[in-house]
């Protein structure tokens, strides 16, 4: 067979992210991810966005927001006040561009 090409191509390929909380269970399950290429590390490039770096091996760090993850419940349904964090991490995205290669 030919070989693959190292060529992205805008539209052909993907950038996937997620936010990870610094403390619990996520960063080993964004480290396991991370040795079995699966979720986001199955894509064409990834990023990883926390609250702080972490190495999570094979030479790849979380990024830091510079914002606390801590969020407070309210609302009428005492939810998870979580929109600004959401909102930071799409800036983050958007600031740093990298998703236009794909």
């Amino acid at each position: 067979p030919p070989e693959a090409s190292t060529t992205l191509l805008p539209g052909l390929s993907l950038f996937c992210f997620a936010l990870m909380l610094p403390w619990g269970y996520e960063s080993s399950l964004v480290k396991s991810q991370l040795s079995g290429r699966w979720s986001i590390f199955g894509c064409d490039e990834s990023a990883v966005y926390s609250s702080t770096v972490m190495d999570l091996g094979q030479g790849v760090f979380s990024e830091d927001l510079g914002i606390d993850l801590h969020c407070k419940f309210g609302g009428p349904f005492n939810t998870v006040l979580n929109t600004p964090i959401f909102k930071a991490v799409w800036a983050r995205v958007v600031q740093d561009g990298r998703y236009r290669a794909h």
